[in-house]
């Protein structure tokens, strides 16, 4: 995401744009449900155990975790 945010200072549209499009499918996943529970079931699957959400949020969905997954997959990060 970095890499795509120096690109457009750079300048380097094309470049921005074929990055935004590779992780698209990602950022929707990651926007699937309320704001933070898919980005700590992301980093959770990424191994970076952060632990669960507190209450009054509820964990992810289980279809939108494989939804999630396969997305993560699709940008080479291993779930």
């Amino acid at each position: 995401v970095a890499n795509l945010g120096y690109s457009c200072i750079a300048g380097k549209c094309k470049a921005a744009s074929a990055k935004y499009c590779r992780l698209a499918n990602c950022f929707d996943k990651l926007l699937s449900e309320t704001n933070p529970i898919p980005g700590k079931t992301a980093m959770n699957l990424a191994g970076m155990n952060v632990g669960k959400v507190r209450l009054p949020l509820v964990d992810m969905d289980p279809a939108n975790i494989e939804k999630l997954k396969v997305s993560m997959r699709g940008v080479g990060l291993e779930v």
